[in-house]
């Protein structure tokens, strides 16, 4: 979380960290705020083919099934 555009984003607008922080909000626009769907953007300007890579991986390894 070095890059500088973090400091842009709008808290509660976007869900940014490890997998169990992505988890935790997810469920909480989920169960708080009726949410049922989410558009995922995990290409930040700075970010590397690789982060991108491990970034959508974690995602869907370990956030998508603990939020069933």
């Amino acid at each position: 979380m070095d890059d500088p555009l973090f400091d842009y984003f709008a808290e509660g607008r976007c869900i940014i960290g490890d997998p169990e922080d992505c988890i935790k909000e997810v469920k909480r626009y989920r169960d708080e705020l009726g949410i049922n769907y989410i558009t995922c953007l995990m290409a930040l300007p700075a970010a590397t083919h690789e982060t991108i890579s491990r970034c959508i991986e974690l995602f869907g390894k370990e956030v998508i099934p603990s939020i069933g």
